[in-house]
């Protein structure tokens, strides 16, 4: 196979042929920065990524946000960058997330696109930068909600749900968090579900209704880490159980009727 420098991986990102932006970029990039062939430029690297978070082409911002996703777990991992540096990447990245509108999951002619997929797996990278607060945790979930109240014309059909659940599910594993601040980022969302009116049921509501069911099924049963036969549990598994049932209700009269 033939070596890439990092620009010519980075600039295949944006191709539009699915073999040589997954199997090739991304791969590559992927398996580069996990084995820390390109610890000493992280910092470059992540900000190169986020500049193409706001490139015109939709599998040029998608990928670009799952490479970011490496680059911060490695950053982590080997403790490099600095907080504020962290700290701005997600803000810049969720920025992206939470406007994204090109939603589509797999294209016959692009292959994955997945933007929805790929920002919760930097969702779910981020809620495991020790070093982020409460108030950090907070915006992650509430940019949650915000991915899921935004108007589309997608519904989600590849499993982007399930990641999204997930991502939320890893950030409710953090012990840092209130119970205000496990649940307060719910409230958008029965606000929104109350407003609706008869009839068909717009993709976003449908998105939202699928993807807190998936939230549910984990905060009740947890995650494992790897391989491990534990399961880690949320902390404050009752209440987020509660408040999103009750988020719920609204939404799926039939659940609570004979």
């Amino acid at each position: 196979m033939k070596s890439f420098s990092l620009n010519e991986l980075l600039d295949l990102l944006a191709s539009p042929d699915p073999h040589l932006r997954d199997d090739i970029a991304y791969s590559q990039l992927a398996s580069r920065i996990e084995s820390g062939t390109e610890d000493r430029h992280l910092r470059e690297l992540g900000d190169r990524l986020i500049l193409q978070l706001n490139d015109e082409a939709i599998q040029t911002r998608s990928f670009s946000a799952l490479v970011l996703g490496c680059v911060v777990e490695r950053s982590v991992h080997i403790d490099q960058l600095d907080r504020e540096t962290l700290r701005q990447w997600l803000e810049l990245f969720a920025a992206w997330y939470r406007t994204e509108t090109d939603l589509r999951g797999w294209d016959e002619e692009f292959g994955w696109l997945h933007a929805v997929a790929h920002g919760a797996d930097v969702i779910a990278t981020f809620a495991q930068v020790p070093e982020l607060e409460e108030e950090n945790l907070v915006t992650l979930l509430s940019l949650v909600a915000a991915r899921l109240l935004t108007p589309t014309m997608w519904v989600f059909k590849e499993q982007e749900e399930e990641r999204l659940g997930r991502a939320a599910g890893i950030v409710l594993l953090r012990s840092e968090l209130t119970r205000s601040a496990a649940t307060s980022w719910l409230e958008p969302i029965a606000l929104a579900f109350s407003k609706s009116e008869p009839g068909p049921t717009p993709p976003w509501a449908s998105n939202t209704m699928r993807t807190l069911r998936v939230i549910y099924m984990i905060v009740d049963r947890g995650l494992r880490d790897g391989n491990a036969s534990e399961f880690r549990k949320t902390p404050l598994r009752k209440d987020v159980e509660s408040a999103i049932a009750d988020v719920l209700q609204l939404a799926s009269p039939y659940t609570t009727q004979l």
